[in-house]
């Protein structure tokens, strides 16, 4: 898992890298153009981490469901079928 996660980074980086020396070598753009996208390029990542971080931490104080839950609640909420079921006789 942890060789994954590093796998994942190194091709990130590679790939702003990359990214970086086609814009500086493309000669299409300003400097400030320039600047502006080796930020899109490097920034976001990180802000879409920093997203999903929050999105996460937001939601510690919520019980997570497993399958079995959801099983359980279909199973409860089922109609009162052998008897079972909130519509039981």
């Amino acid at each position: 898992m942890i060789t994954a996660a590093w796998m994942i980074a190194l091709t990130l980086i590679v790939m702003n890298i990359a990214a970086t020396v086609v814009v500086i070598c493309s000669g299409f753009f300003e400097p400030r153009q320039i600047r502006m996208q080796m930020a899109v390029i490097w920034l976001l990542p990180i802000l879409g981490a920093l997203l999903v971080s929050i999105f996460v931490w937001s939601q510690h104080d919520r019980t997570p469901r497993t399958a079995s839950d959801v099983v359980h609640e279909d199973w409860q909420n089922a109609p009162g079928e052998h008897g079972v079921g909130p519509h039981a006789p």
